[in-house]
């Protein structure tokens, strides 16, 4: 009963009594975005025990997830919210390049996803990770892309690891079994249950 007492007590010793520019509940706000919340995050992320892939990795994770995902049935789904993909891949970039036909970066992929109220879903580890392992794909593809980057067909392999990343995990296979349900789920979530 006594914590949010306790923790606001921790706040005034962290941030500094001589803080009187700042409110009372600006001061404890300050303390849980700047202290808190972080720290918790890292932490969570850290009892996961989330173990970087290695090249080798990335490239087997790629070519499995496009083998699950090569199906007619999950190029008709995409092929419908394709035009939805193509615009907000240019509405991410376009925050952080104003380049028309600029490729992705991580930032962009960010945005992208933060926009479509997916990052509650997965971790930040996880993201950067299909992000890059999306990115080398893409080298390896084109010799002349960008480093660090995606085009759109790029972010389509990285819906489809998204897709498995957050819906195919223990928690939802049973509720989403195939690619085409989890892709299904993951775009119907993005464009119409907002």
């Amino acid at each position: 009963e006594a914590f949010p007492e306790a923790l606001y007590a921790l706040a005034v010793e962290k941030m500094g009594r001589d803080r009187i520019d700042l409110s009372p509940e600006t001061l404890f706000e300050t303390f849980l975005v700047t202290d808190i919340f972080p720290n918790t995050d890292a932490q969570i992320e850290a009892s996961r025990a989330i173990v970087p892939m290695d090249d080798s990795h990335r490239a087997q994770l790629a070519s499995d997830s496009i083998q699950a995902y090569r199906t007619e049935e999950v190029k008709a789904i995409v092929k419908e919210y394709m035009a939805r993909l193509r615009e907000s891949f240019k509405r991410a970039v376009a925050v952080h390049d104003f380049r028309d036909g600029a490729p992705m970066t991580l930032d962009a992929f960010v945005e992208l996803v933060k926009r479509h109220e997916l990052m509650p879903l997965i971790s930040k580890p996880d993201l950067r990770q299909i992000f890059v392992a999306c990115s080398q794909i893409e080298r390896m593809k084109n010799k002349d892309a960008v480093p660090d980057t995606l085009s759109l067909s790029s972010l389509v392999l990285a819906v489809y690891h998204l897709a498995d990343r957050i819906y195919g995990d223990a928690l939802y296979i049973d509720k989403y079994p195939t690619p085409e349900a989890r892709v299904q789920k993951l775009l119907a979530k993005m464009y119409l249950l907002r």
